[in-house]
């Protein structure tokens, strides 16, 4: 079946289902497993997307309130504080795409097409809001003043550079565009990795 054919029954079976599988869906409660594992035998194709998406949701309601800090930005309320987000989308995303890269499926392939570029724009929104990188950039200039461990003032220096790197400085208009290629290279890694998939798997067989 072609991936785009895929892509679109299983875009309307999650929205059809979507309403069902609010209550029932594993990733809205605590894990009642040995070790906090996935309940792989719980979790159905249609949980992924209602889940991906509260947990953006979640994420930037949490990113918003330490934007609008009025404090000055420090470690605790900038850094850890953003560290402390996204729990929810990161316990999706780690399940979701250590489940497609070992027993993948047509169907949580077309949940990949989906949610790749969603989740590329989501912490593009992030990394390039020129408030974060502004708080950012004030606890790095001033972190002689704050008491940081060796952990602590690695964990800055290689932030602060990381977003640097990834266009946080670059004007407006050029950060419209990375955001338009990011978006775009999200969704051809994934359509190179299926297809690297595809002709492996017609090679075995």
């Amino acid at each position: 079946m072609p991936i785009l054919l895929i892509l679109l029954v299983s875009v309307s079976s999650c929205k059809q289902d979507q309403k069902d599988t609010g209550k029932d869906n594993p990733f809205f409660s605590e894990y009642d497993t040995p070790f906090g594992v996935p309940p792989f035998d719980k979790i159905k194709v249609e949980h992924f997307v209602p889940a991906f998406e509260k947990g953006m949701a979640e994420q930037k309601k949490e990113v918003e309130s330490i934007l609008e800090n009025k404090k000055e930005p420090t470690f605790e309320n900038t850094i850890l504080a953003m560290d402390n987000t996204g729990k929810l989308l990161s316990r999706v995303t780690y399940t979701f795409f250590g489940l497609s890269s070992a027993n993948t499926s047509p169907e949580l392939q077309a949940v990949q097409m989906e949610i790749s570029p969603r989740l590329a724009e989501h912490s593009d929104e992030i990394s390039l809001d020129p408030r974060f990188f502004k708080r950012v950039e004030a606890v790095y200039n001033n972190r002689g003043n704050f008491d940081l461990t060796k952990e602590e003032a690695f964990l800055l220096e290689n932030i602060y550079k990381e977003l640097v790197r990834t266009g946080s400085a670059l004007e407006p208009e050029k950060k419209e565009k990375l955001k338009e290629m990011n978006q775009r290279l999200s969704v051809l890694r994934v359509e190179y990795n299926q297809n690297v998939l595809a002709e492996t798997n017609n090679y075995l067989l």
